[in-house]
């Protein structure tokens, strides 16, 4: 059996600090998307920041993920940073940030008007970057190519069909 994941993982005390370069190499913007407490609760938020204070990465901050992320939250998300010269995404967080920053970057990438675009079979599997710093341990979002998302208007939750490290 073979399984090919093309993510490096890193699991270590101050991960964020000692690899931060490896982090800043995307591009000189990035969107940090997680939810409205715990990444700062649990420092990881701090630790993004100074990373990318380290090293003159500017920044735009989306911290309004709610469990099983919306397609309303992936679009306002979108619709608030389309235009900032977004270079990469980072998801702080459990499932639910990581995933949304996975379908934020493909929103990004493409200038999707519509967000049942995710779900409909993507030309290719790219987005912008996405930087996962998972600070729960069970979804594992940070290593699966699935992004699960909540559509309400037609009462499913669904993985985009994008599929995304």
């Amino acid at each position: 059996m073979f399984f090919k994941i093309p993510t490096l993982v890193y699991f270590e005390d101050n991960c964020v600090i000692n690899h931060q370069n490896e982090l800043c190499q995307y591009g000189k913007k990035a969107l940090i998307v997680m939810g409205k407490s715990s990444a700062r609760k649990n420092g990881s938020f701090a630790d993004v920041l100074k990373a990318l204070d380290n090293n003159s990465i500017a920044y735009e901050i989306f911290d309004e993920v709610e469990q099983n992320p919306s397609l309303e939250s992936i679009e306002k998300a979108y619709l608030a940073n389309k235009d900032k010269g977004i270079d990469f995404v980072i998801g702080i967080g459990g499932g639910s940030s990581l995933d949304s920053a996975k379908a934020i970057a493909v929103m990004l990438k493409y200038h999707f008007n519509d967000t049942q675009l995710l779900f409909e079979k993507p030309a290719c599997n790219d987005s912008l970057a996405v930087v996962a710093v998972a600070t729960t341990c069970g979804t594992g979002s940070e290593v699966t190519a699935a992004s699960v998302l909540t559509d309400n208007v037609n009462k499913r939750k669904a993985s985009m069909s994008y599929r995304i490290y």
